[in-house]
């Protein structure tokens, strides 16, 4: 037997046993996993490269696919979006990846966007469910998974425990579609989450009513014009912080 444990500090320990000659494999992989996967308020969240990898998120993503199997809008398919931080898309293509192959149908944003517009996408397109790639408010060295319901709320804190419940069955997921044949089979759909939430904001005069809002409110007018302009819905004027899809360390990232 070769132990190979990469760290004391949570990281997963992959355990490699030899098998007999006899067997037609040369060797047997075990992942056992020193943090088990727990979801919080709203999600999982965990630390990136230690108990927040690939290989967890493809199990949180089995489980949940094999939770809400039988859902009855599960034929509707569900949406998978994603924030700025480091790796989020990557970890949502890896989730879409592992949904698809189970034959479920994935809308999977085509950049990152809010949390708001996953809710929003699974209450308006009639879907079973959405994912969200994200930590929130969690520091910069973390990355989450979050659930929401049809109706564009949180999970139900039963629903979750039933994710959690077949965790444990799930050591590895090794049988999967590549995202591209997915995409050429019409299984995952690429759609524009961003300009569908922005769209819906102005049909119900959101941007007006934030204008009306700061001009009521605010002492100083000429500045209040000034930002009135990014409410403009055919001219945004951004004063712009920070552009970067994976921020440094010392750069906080929201979601």
């Amino acid at each position: 037997m070769k132990q190979l444990i990469m760290s004391k500090t949570g990281l997963p320990k992959t355990v490699i046993t030899k098998l007999s000659p006899n067997n037609k494999n040369s060797e047997k992989i075990m992942y056992i996993y020193s943090e088990p996967v727990k979801f919080g308020t709203d999600g999982w969240r965990a630390v990136i490269a230690e108990n927040y990898n690939f290989e967890n998120v493809r199990r949180v993503s089995l489980a949940v696919a094999q939770t809400f199997a039988n859902h009855p809008k599960i034929k509707n398919g569900i949406v998978i979006g994603y924030d700025t931080r480091f790796l989020s898309k990557e970890f949502a293509h890896c989730s879409a990846e592992i949904f698809g192959s189970q034959n479920i149908k994935v809308f999977l944003v085509d950049s990152f966007v809010t949390t708001p517009t996953v809710s929003l996408l699974a209450k308006d397109k009639n879907l079973a469910f959405g994912v969200m790639i994200t930590a929130s408010h969690n520091p910069y060295s973390y990355n989450g998974f979050k659930l929401k319901d049809e109706y564009g709320g949180s999970m139900s804190i039963e629903e979750i425990e039933k994710v959690e419940a077949k965790l444990p069955g799930i050591q590895r997921v090794d049988n999967y579609k590549t995202l591209s044949e997915l995409v050429s089979a019409g299984i995952v759909e690429f759609f524009n989450g961003r300009d569908y939430y922005l769209k819906n904001l102005e049909e119900k005069n959101f941007f007006s009513a934030i204008k009306k809002y700061l001009y009521e409110n605010c002492i100083d007018r000429d500045r209040v014009k000034n930002i009135s302009n990014f409410f403009n819905k055919t001219e945004f004027r951004i004063n712009l912080l920070n552009s970067k899809i994976k921020p440094d360390a010392s750069i906080r990232t929201y979601e």
